[in-house]
Parts: structure tokens; C-alpha cells; sequence
């Protein structure tokens, strides 16, 4: 019980904002789950990067909501401290979000 609370008052790192990441933590901050989109191919792109990897189009890239569920793909819980403002454990998942009825 106490490792729990302990853990609740650790404050983590908020990420830093640039003109890639400010629209995906703006729009989690309003409740909606918002990524970079392909055109070409639709895939969604996330930390945000041009060219996308899927396709030869040439770039063109959009913005996509799309619902907050999702299927867990991986997850692993860190045992080693990488950053001081971030102790163990703490996990990394990585999730393949609903894009299926996602807006276009």
C-alpha cells in the first residue's frame, strides 16, 4: 500500500510541445484522440513523420480522429531508470488503435 501511494505522487515529465506534437496533446487534452493521417495510404502516424513508410506517394498528410479504443499490441514494464524525472516501474504499451470507424 504504501508503494502505491508513493507512486501517486510522483510527478512525471509532461511532453514537450512542438509543432508536430502540440495538435495530438491539444486534442487529448479535449478528450479527442487525434493523429497524423497518410492521404495516400490512410495509415495513421504516430510520433508524426514525413515521408510515411507505407507508401511512394509523395507526401501528403492530413489529421484524423479517431475513437480512444484500441487493441493493447505490446507492452513491457521498465525496471531500469532511464530518466531521474521518470522512476521504475512504469510501462510502455503500445496500441493499435480503432481505426476502423475512425473520421476521415
Amino acid at each position: 500500500m504504501s508503494e502505491r501511494l508513493a507512486m501517486d505522487s510522483v510527478r512525471r515529465p509532461l511532453p514537450l510541445l512542438d509543432d508536430e506534437s502540440r495538435p495530438f496533446w491539444e486534442k487529448g487534452r479535449d478528450g479527442a484522440l487525434s493523429f497524423v493521417c497518410c492521404r495516400a495510404c490512410g495509415a495513421l502516424l504516430h510520433p508524426p513523420r514525413s515521408p510515411c513508410a507505407d507508401t511512394t506517394a509523395p507526401p501528403n498528410l492530413g489529421r484524423r480522429q479517431v475513437p480512444g479504443r484500441g487493441v493493447v499490441a505490446g507492452v513491457t514494464v521498465n525496471h531500469q531508470m532511464w530518466d531521474p524525472r521518470m522512476p521504475p516501474p512504469y510501462a510502455v504499451a503500445i496500441v493499435a488503435p480503432d481505426a476502423e470507424q475512425a473520421d476521415h
